[in-house]
């Protein structure tokens, strides 16, 4: 086994800032064809976000209010960099991971 839950229900977000929406569909599909969730319908515990169409500001916005709100066990970010407008400075960094 390659990963043990420390929690049986505990919900997962994944965030994606790069890929088409069409793209993290079929990335949302692949994970519940790996836990055996039913395909044809959204599971309670995975949370699936698409933000590419958002500028930087408001994918940070949009990340940091779904983390408040279904408070995941787990978080898959995919393009932490694309969340800021400027990766190498210090403080907007900071302030995107402490999200």
């Amino acid at each position: 086994m390659y990963f043990v839950a420390g929690k049986e229900d505990g919900k997962i977000l994944v965030v994606d800032t790069e890929m088409a929406k069409v793209h993290t569909y079929k990335t949302a599909r692949r994970i519940h064809r790996m836990m055996g969730w039913d395909t044809k319908q959204n599971h309670e515990r995975l949370t699936v976000l698409s933000l590419r169409e958002y500028a930087p500001a408001d994918r940070a916005a949009i990340f940091k209010e779904a983390v408040e709100q279904l408070r995941p066990e787990l978080i898959f970010l995919d393009g932490v960099r694309d969340i800021v407008k400027d990766f190498n400075n210090v403080e907007e960094s900071t302030l995107a991971v402490g999200c």
